[in-house]
Parts: C-alpha cells; sequence; structure tokens
C-alpha cells in the first residue's frame, strides 16, 4: 500500500492498464480509475464501501474506456491492426463500400466478450461517453449520438417511445444519468425500467455467486435517486408485487436448472437466489387492472455482509399478507414446467418452477400466494390448452414451507404459477405468511 501511494511504475502494470495510462495522457486527462489498483484488494470493508458509490464514479465520469475483446488484463487494446488490401466487388463490376460489410454496432458491443461479465452492465448503462476498442475498430457512444471508425457517419440519438423488450431504450439510459430536476413530483424511472435492467443482468455471468446484488448496487443507487423507493433484496417495496412476477424461460442452453446448491445468495422470492436468465410479467395497462387480490407487503427484515445496503446478504425474510390457497403441483417429464391441482384435484392452472424437480410426474403439496389478477388483452395468454383468453389472469408464488424455520408459518418460493380465477377452487383465505 505505501510503495503504491509513492509511485506505480507504468512497467510494473499489466499491458491492458499500461494501454489505459496512455490513452487517458493523450486526451490530457490528469486522473484515471480502474477498479483493481483503486479498491484496496482483499479488503472487506474497503470493498463494501467503494462497491456502494460505484454507480457515482461511472456516471460523473469524463470518459470510460471499454476493452472489449481483451480476454484479461495482459491483453492491450492499443494493438496493430492489418489493413484490408482489397474490397469485395458485385457481380456487375462495382465494388461494394466497405461500411456496408461491418457487422452491426449493437453485435460488435453485446457479443463482446467483455459484455458477457454481470460487472460491465453498470459501467454501460452508467457511463456519460464511451469509448470503445474492438479487435477491428473503434467505437463511440454518448448521449448526443454514436458514431465507429468503420463509417464515415455520425448517428444522432433521437427519441425513442418505451419498449420493455429494448434493452437499449435510450430514454432509460439518458434518465440514469441526467442530473435530476430540484422537486421531481413523480418517479423518473418507472418499475420496467428496472425489469430491463433486470434481464439483461441475468444474460451475464458472475464469477463470485456473491456479488450477485453488489454488482447491480451502482445501478440500484441510481434508480433509488430516481423514484425514492425502499430497495428489498433486487426488488423494490412500492412495486412489490410486480416485482415478485418474475419466472426463468423454458429452455436455457448450457446454463444449470437445478435447484441451486451454491452459497446464499439472496431469499426465494427475489430473483438473486436463481442461476438463471430472468424475464417478468409485465402490465401496462393499470387503469383496468383488480386490485383486490394483491399480495400487500406487512414488513422486512434483511441483514447484509458488509456495509453496502444494496449489497451481499446474509438474511432476509418478509412478512406478507395474501390469499393463500393449498395446491398439489405436478412437473411435467424433462422441463420446469407444472400442472397445478386445487384441493378438489382439477387441474386449474400452470406454471414454471425456478429450478428443476428431482422427482417429475410425481404430485406433491404445496401452497398457492396469489399476487396480482390483471386483466388479459387481444390474444396474450399463458397456456396453449385454452383456445381462448379469460378476462382475468391470476399470478400465484408456488410456495413450500420451510421445515427447520425459526418462525412459524413460513414458506419458500419455488414457481410461479398463473390460473383463471374461477377455476381455483374454494378454500382460499387472506393470511399474514412469512416468506424466506
Amino acid at each position: 500500500m505505501d510503495d503504491r501511494k509513492a509511485k506505480i511504475p507504468l512497467e510494473s502494470l499489466p499491458q491492458l492498464y499500461r494501454d489505459a495510462v496512455i490513452i487517458t495522457r493523450q486526451l490530457n486527462i490528469k486522473y484515471l480509475w480502474i477498479d483493481s489498483l483503486c479498491i484496496i484488494q482483499d479488503s472487506n470493508d474497503d470493498w463494501s464501501k467503494e462497491s456502494a458509490s460505484m454507480g457515482e464514479v461511472y456516471r460523473f465520469a469524463f470518459l470510460t474506456i471499454s476493452a472489449l475483446d481483451s480476454q484479461d488484463c495482459h491483453q492491450g487494446i492499443l494493438i496493430q491492426r492489418a489493413p484490408s488490401d482489397t474490397q469485395p466487388m458485385k457481380e456487375d463490376g462495382t465494388f461494394i463500400p466497405l461500411n456496408t460489410l461491418q457487422r452491426r454496432r449493437q453485435d460488435v458491443i453485446m457479443k463482446s466478450a467483455l459484455c458477457q461479465r454481470a460487472w460491465v452492465l453498470q459501467e454501460r448503462l452508467l457511463s456519460p461517453r464511451i469509448l470503445y476498442y474492438s479487435a477491428a475498430e473503434m467505437l463511440w457512444e454518448c448521449l448526443s449520438c454514436t458514431a465507429r471508425e468503420s463509417s464515415t457517419s455520425v448517428a444522432p440519438f433521437q427519441p425513442t417511445s418505451y419498449e420493455y423488450q429494448s434493452n437499449q431504450c435510450r430514454t432509460m439510459k439518458t434518465q440514469l444519468i441526467l442530473p435530476l430536476d430540484e422537486n421531481p413530483s413523480y418517479p423518473i424511472s418507472p418499475p420496467s425500467d428496472w425489469y430491463l435492467i433486470v434481464t439483461e443482468y441475468t444474460l451475464c455471468c458472475l464469477t463470485k455467486a456473491s456479488d450477485k446484488l453488489p454488482a447491480l448496487s451502482g445501478l440500484a443507487s441510481i434508480f433509488k435517486r430516481n423514484t425514492s423507493y425502499k430497495y428489498l433484496a433486487g426488488l423494490w417495496e412500492e412495486d412489490f408485487a410486480g416485482g415478485l412476477l418474475w419466472f426463468a424461460p423454458i429452455g436455457q442452453g448450457q446454463r444449470n436448472e437445478e435447484r441451486s446448491i451454491q452459497p446464499y445468495r439472496g431469499p426465494s422470492w427475489s430473483w438473486v437466489s436463481s442461476d438463471l436468465r430472468i424475464q417478468y410479467k409485465t402490465f401496462p395497462f393499470q387503469k383496468d387492472t383488480y386490485a383486490a387480490a394483491d399480495i400487500k407487503l406487512f414488513s422486512s427484515s434483511i441483514e447484509y455482509v458488509g456495509q453496502n445496503p444494496m449489497g451481499e446478504i446474509a438474511s432476509a425474510r418478509i412478512t406478507v399478507q395474501a390469499y393463500f390457497q393449498k395446491l398439489v403441483y405436478e412437473i411435467q417429464l424433462g422441463t420446469r414446467r407444472c400442472f397445478v391441482y386445487n384441493d378438489e384435484g382439477k387441474r386449474c392452472g400452470s406454471g414454471i418452477f425456478d429450478f428443476k424437480d428431482g422427482e417429475p410426474r410425481a404430485r406433491k403439496e404445496c401452497g398457492g400466494l396469489w399476487v396480482m389478477q390483471r386483466r388479459m388483452w387481444g390474444l396474450e395468454y399463458f397456456d396453449q390448452d385454452y383456445p381462448l383468453p379469460p378476462t382475468y389472469l391470476l399470478y400465484f408464488l408456488i410456495v413450500e414451507r420451510v421445515s427447520d424455520a425459526v418462525v412459524e408459518n413460513c414458506w419458500r418460493r419455488i414457481g410461479l404459477g398463473w390460473a383463471i380465477p374461477q377455476e381455483m377452487g374454494f378454500g382460499t383465505q387472506q393470511l399474514d405468511i412469512v416468506l424466506a
């Protein structure tokens, strides 16, 4: 530590860091932030403190240098590139402009080695200016425009309508970066922005499972600034019911879909507990909702490992009031899909488990914790077995009892279910439930 405070010889740094120093000096910028140099390594206290403010580090940076194709810190970005000595020709004898052969800008960035890392998402979304170095070219991005070395055009950012499926929504990034008005009268970032962030975040990979929340804490802190919401282990108290409607889509390729045996990362009701890619059920037409069945949050108890109130969690549980029903589920063979039966033995709905069950086709008792009812629109529906959509659809958590819990009536989430409310049957009552 004392040696580094005195001086850091350039030749002592790996190649990528040396290149970053050269670029910074060429731009006449005085300061350079590199996480592994600026955060004391193997110090849990310093790590906890600095990870809590990473959002501000990138949001207030003059420029972020992004090494897209460097596999590690020993692979530099100031490299010799072979010039193209041929230009393809069309059948009519005219040449194909080189910029029409380039890969889509979005593909160059999103399919790079760097953007597969979960830690990079908040760097990309919170940096006002980014200079990307790929193996073939440089690319530029700021809040005004994008540009690239292989093209002579500069693309200005145009206002775009909000679209849940677009993880590059310009409005979302702008709202995260720009300062707030002095007295904002409404949340600047809608809950659906958070769904976008989580959906993209869970596409990425983490080396340490315990970093699941710390690697997102910068974005979480800015989102809290924009909304004044209370953070609950990856969810928000003011959007609690909507935040529970996450699920892991079927068919995740190489990802392990078995129940996780990794160290504790978070409670079962939060997407943080899953290693799979996550999506959400969203409902844009709030005026037509039926809120009588919505789950209500009574209290929460969250214990953190360090000083970061949006970082690693040691334990968490919540107490909710919701309609509860005894059910039976049956996992379909070779998948995480399940059928749900009411207390009369009649199939009343379907669901997706958060992990693969070890005993498919075996019927097991479970609980159904009602989350919300929402009107279906158009052809949107949940199950191919039903040819026409109903007026309303009920979403509920599939839960199992925690046998060794220190509190009474404690349950854990194991999946998300849906059903036509009229088919759920009788025996439903509103109870106070503890979720761990």
